[in-house]
Formats: C-alpha cells, sequence, structure tokens
C-alpha cells in the first residue's frame, strides 16, 4: 500500500545542500531617502529528516551583527522570509525538490 510517507520519501534526492545567498541592507541611512548599501550573506542548511520524511531547512548570517535596525534594517528573520526563502523555494525546485518535501522552517 502506498501511503503519503512513501510518496514524500520518493521526493528525496540529496541528504543535504548548502547555500550561501548575498543580499543588501542598509549600511548607513542618512534620511531623505539616502542611503549606503552593503552585501550580507545568508547560509542555508537544508537537511532530509527521515524521520518527518522531509527537508528541514536552517539558516543563520554570519553578518548579523552589521546588520543594524536603527538603519532602517529588518531582522535576519525578516531578511530570510522577505528574500531568502523564496530564492531556495526555486534553487530546490530546480534541483527536483517541491515545496511539498520542505516540511519545516527553522
Amino acid at each position: 500500500m502506498y501511503n503519503e510517507e512513501d510518496y514524500l520519501d520518493s521526493l528525496k534526492q540529496e541528504d543535504s545542500y548548502h547555500f550561501s545567498i548575498d543580499f543588501e541592507y542598509i549600511e548607513k541611512n542618512y534620511g531623505n531617502d539616502e542611503y549606503d548599501i552593503a552585501i550580507a550573506t545568508m547560509e542555508v542548511d537544508v537537511v532530509w529528516d527521515s524521520k518527518d520524511h522531509g527537508y528541514k531547512i536552517s539558516y543563520y548570517c554570519p553578518d548579523e551583527e552589521l546588520i543594524d535596525p536603527n538603519e532602517g534594517n529588518g531582522t535576519v528573520d525578516d531578511f530570510y522570509q522577505d528574500i531568502i526563502q523564496s530564492e531556495i523555494l526555486d534553487e530546490l525546485e530546480s534541483l527536483g525538490i517541491p515545496t511539498e518535501a520542505i516540511i519545516l522552517h527553522y
């Protein structure tokens, strides 16, 4: 009998993937729509979890201390949700991993 867990297991490709994705943040905000932009990197790991039958995504930004919310930036979580997440899902889909194989973002 074929069940949902078997289906999800059939979506597995590699055991894990790692992505380094650059994104822009406001380094210095001078006001009046004038600011300096800098580049930070988000490190994203995608790991197969056989117990939960899908890929789990974790992320961190080694440049987090450079991103000052007082300059008009969001949090690292905001950058992930607003920019990086869709890039990761597109990248995984290009590797043959559909979104239903993604079970958790943490």
